[in-house]
């Protein structure tokens, strides 16, 4: 059988998109040794699958078809910026998720890691911390290039605003000039959630 890696995600407007590209080419220039996430692979995860057994997928579809079917669309917010694991020590910089819909994201991806158990997937093993990938950070930032994130880190950024009406389920291509991602399927959020 053959195997495609893939997660589970939600996609920012065009908007929200062109205000955080604008951001990284102005960190560019003072942040170095960072791997910027291209425009087009800008998501936030739900639940990353890893390589799923293509037999899988259509019950994989099933299962995200039932999450979409009990959520209503809502709206979130992308604002400033957080380091994982701390900002002291970043592996990966990016754009937190802030309002009412962060609660409901985090529902909704508690909701995506239910079902995809029941298409006999793992549990995700670390709790949902709603963000959008910018840059992986590559080795150890220079003094300088940490200093600067420390300061753009501390101050208020707002990306802007997303509509969440749907969820991808999206393969995962690794190459060595970055991953491509292809859209297998899309859900639309039509349902209601109690």
């Amino acid at each position: 059988m053959s195997e495609m890696r893939m997660f589970v995600a939600v996609k920012p407007d065009v908007s929200v998109v062109k205000n955080v590209c604008n951001f990284v080419e102005g960190l560019k220039g003072s942040i170095y040794g960072v791997k910027w996430v291209c425009s087009h692979n800008l998501h936030v995860t739900l639940k990353f699958l890893g390589n799923v057994d293509s037999a899988r997928t259509s019950s994989l579809k099933e299962r995200l078809s039932t999450v979409s079917s009990e959520f209503e669309p809502f709206e979130i917010s992308f604002q400033n910026l957080m380091a994982f694991p701390r900002p002291q020590n970043p592996r990966v910089i990016c754009v937190g998720i802030a309002g009412e819909g962060k609660r409901q994201l985090t529902g909704l991806a508690t909701k995506c890691d239910d079902e995809t158990v029941k298409a006999g997937l793992e549990r995700s093993d670390k709790p949902f911390a709603a963000h959008l990938t910018m840059g992986r950070v590559k080795g150890e930032l220079d003094l300088g290039s940490a200093a600067r994130l420390r300061d753009v880190m501390g101050k208020k950024v707002e990306f802007g605003r997303t509509v969440v009406d749907e969820i991808c389920l999206i393969e995962s291509v690794l190459t060595p000039s970055g991953p491509i991602y292809r859209d297998i399927s899309r859900f639309e959020l039509c349902g209601s959630k109690a």
